[in-house]
């Protein structure tokens, strides 16, 4: 047996690395099964049961026969939570994040019992905490887009009250929260 160069431990090392970091990478991805079990952990199995699934992507991953979508968060760890919408919550989100104007007659609906993201309470664009009092991270809840947005003057806008609050008040995309859950300290 002839004894190792330096390319040949080099050789070992990587492939040692390589094989060490596989799990790592690989627990990113969600089987699809994973997802939608994920998805519908969103809302009570009743709603989520018959949902059409949807990855992050948009594809689906399975043909429901209702009128809710659901989506699934990420892998454990990731700060990605799973929602479950009617067609007003979704047209709300596909609207308001791009832009445009959102108006209704009903009220929409969506589900997020595995709870839900970090947000600004007053700036709906806010990607990071501007490190004042406005940075909250909701539990489980469920949310709800008015038709109109005087139905909600006089609500509370302070999620730390522990009562239902609205989200982004005066804001194209103004939410109300309903908590059914502690909230998220992680």
């Amino acid at each position: 047996m002839r004894p190792l160069n330096l390319l040949d431990t080099k050789n070992i090392i990587i492939t040692l690395l390589a094989l060490a970091l596989a799990p790592v990478i690989m627990a990113d991805e969600m089987s699809v099964e994973d997802k939608i079990k994920s998805a519908m952990s969103a809302a009570p199995t009743r709603i989520s049961k018959d949902a059409t699934i949807l990855d992050s992507d948009g594809t689906v991953l399975r043909k429901g026969n209702s009128k809710w979508t659901c989506k699934p968060g990420g892998p454990p760890g990731s700060k990605k939570y799973p929602a479950c919408s009617d067609p007003v919550f979704r047209k709300w989100g596909s609207t308001v994040w791009s832009g445009k104007p959102f108006s209704t007659d009903i009220v929409g609906y969506s589900y997020m019992l595995a709870g839900g993201y970090a947000a600004d309470t007053n700036d709906p664009r806010a990607k990071k905490s501007d490190k004042g009092n406005n940075w909250h991270h909701e539990g489980p809840h469920i949310m709800l887009v008015m038709p109109t947005h005087d139905l909600l003057e006089g609500q509370s806008t302070d999620p730390k009250d522990d009562s239902i609050f609205v989200l982004w008040k005066n804001t194209p995309a103004e939410i109300v929260i309903i908590p059914v859950g502690d909230v998220i300290t992680e």
